[in-house]
């Protein structure tokens, strides 16, 4: 007979880590692409959003409201998470590189080591929390880890 994990052993592993990182990641970004494709709380909606984005091809901003909105959606239920989570530390990478971290240069023109920081701190959070779930996987409390079974990641979840 199997031995039985203890309450405490279920809640502190990466399981509860995992599920706890997938809601506050996913909130975040369902959120994000909520604002750029229906205009939440002040957004610009789909069309603003591609219009604001002018300097970014259109087919990619589409690609980065449906990676923000969809993907926070699949991450929160575990669906694809290694997927979508790629997808989010790309989308991470970019806004710190294009957006953010050029704003860590003061206006005289040198570097600010302590302005970048703060310019790129939530994104560098961000980035972290989807590159941990990329890595690890959603956890067992989540729908699926295709990714895992596929890649056999996963041993428990294979057939044989």
């Amino acid at each position: 007979m199997a031995k039985r994990k203890s309450a405490p052993a279920n809640v502190f592993s990466w399981d509860s880590a995992a599920l706890a990182l997938r809601l506050a990641l996913g909130l975040i970004f369902i959120w994000h692409g909520g604002q750029k494709i229906f205009g939440w709380e002040g957004g610009a909606g789909w069309s603003g959003t591609i219009t604001r984005m002018g300097h970014i091809p259109a087919p990619l901003v589409m690609a980065l409201m449906l990676t923000e909105f969809v993907g926070g959606t699949c991450i929160i239920i575990g669906l694809l998470t290694r997927f979508w989570s790629a997808g989010l530390v790309i989308a991470m990478a970019v806004a710190i590189g294009m957006v953010h971290f050029p704003r860590g240069w003061a206006d005289d023109g040198t570097f600010s080591f302590a302005r970048m920081v703060s310019e790129n701190e939530y994104q560098l959070s961000l980035l972290t929390m989807a590159l941990a779930l990329f890595l690890a996987g959603p956890g067992r409390w989540a729908l699926a880890d295709v990714e895992g079974w596929v890649l056999g990641l996963r041993k428990d979840m294979r057939a044989d």
